[in-house]
């Protein structure tokens, strides 16, 4: 109850904190001010989190915010403005939930603590907010975030892309933490950042240039992976990209929509050696280009 009222008064002394705990290394951790108490106390020590699970009643309250943002006139579904990017995502339930969850999981990552953090709440959040997703009229589908859920979107799945690509920095400075596939949290991000990207893939309820700017992304998140010796990963993030579930057999329809995206991605990105391609070539049969 205490975790629930935390995240659904926008006024709590949580919103407080997580604003002012930006503080964040190129490699994507962060570190936890000692005048934030609540942050303090449950992730410096990353194994309270752990044990009193709070991802719950943060992910659970969540979730239940974003699916009762439905119809074309709802503030989520208006344009994206700048105003909301500087000030009022800072008092938005859903974005305020996704920063929560990137801080204790970036947290778990750099401690070397193998527990995935429940961070598949994240995709959780996405599937909601495309159930919901209904631009209206006046939204420019042109923009880069056409409306607010747009940007909570990209949001998300920038905030995986961060976890996963943690992998691709040495770990000299803190010999404990294993930043490459046998991390528990970075293994279950790239999951999960797959199989997002599978669940707006399958709608198809985007523009083919917002899929393009997704995909690119990724590939761009995959190339890195292959250079610096995390190939599984990449082949991970693909498999789940392309399945309904990790035992499922590819979807045609996805991988013929993901060739078609990968057209539209930046010629610099595309190499016939990177594991996208190959991959993605064999589940094709046939080269993709």
């Amino acid at each position: 109850m205490f975790l629930k009222e935390l995240i659904t008064n926008t006024s709590s002394p949580l919103y407080r904190e997580l604003q002012d705990n930006q503080n964040c290394s190129y490699t994507g951790e962060y570190y936890i001010d000692d005048s934030n108490p609540l942050l303090s106390f449950y992730f410096k020590d990353i194994e309270i989190a752990s044990k009193v699970g709070i991802w719950k009643p943060i992910g659970d309250s969540t979730k239940e915010f974003i699916k009762k943002q439905k119809g074309e006139d709802n503030y989520y579904n208006k344009p994206f403005s700048y105003t909301y990017y500087e000030e009022e995502k800072w008092a938005c339930p859903i974005f305020v939930s996704i920063h929560f969850f990137n801080v204790m999981t970036s947290r778990a990552i750099h401690m070397g603590h193998q527990d995935h953090m429940w961070l598949m709440y994240i995709e959780r959040y996405v599937d909601e907010i495309i159930n919901n997703y209904m631009p209206s009229p006046d939204v420019d589908t042109e923009k880069e975030f056409p409306t607010r859920f747009d940007y909570l979107m990209y949001k998300s799945l920038d905030t995986l892309i961060d976890w996963v690509g943690a992998a691709t920095y040495n770990s000299d400075e803190n010999n404990k933490v294993q930043l490459n596939v046998s991390s528990v949290p970075i293994k279950w991000a790239a999951s999960t950042l797959g199989s997002t990207l599978y669940t707006l893939v399958k709608t198809n309820k985007l523009t083919d240039s917002q899929y393009a700017y997704y995909l690119e992304m990724i590939v761009k998140l995959m190339n890195e992976l292959d250079a610096s010796s995390n190939k599984a990963l990449s082949k991970r993030i693909l498999d789940h990209a392309t399945k309904k579930y990790e035992w499922s057999s590819p979807d045609r329809v996805v991988i013929q929509a993901l060739i078609g995206y990968y057209s539209q991605v930046d010629h610099f990105l595309k190499s016939k050696e990177s594991t996208f391609e190959k991959e993605l070539s064999n589940m094709n049969g046939k080269p993709i280009r």
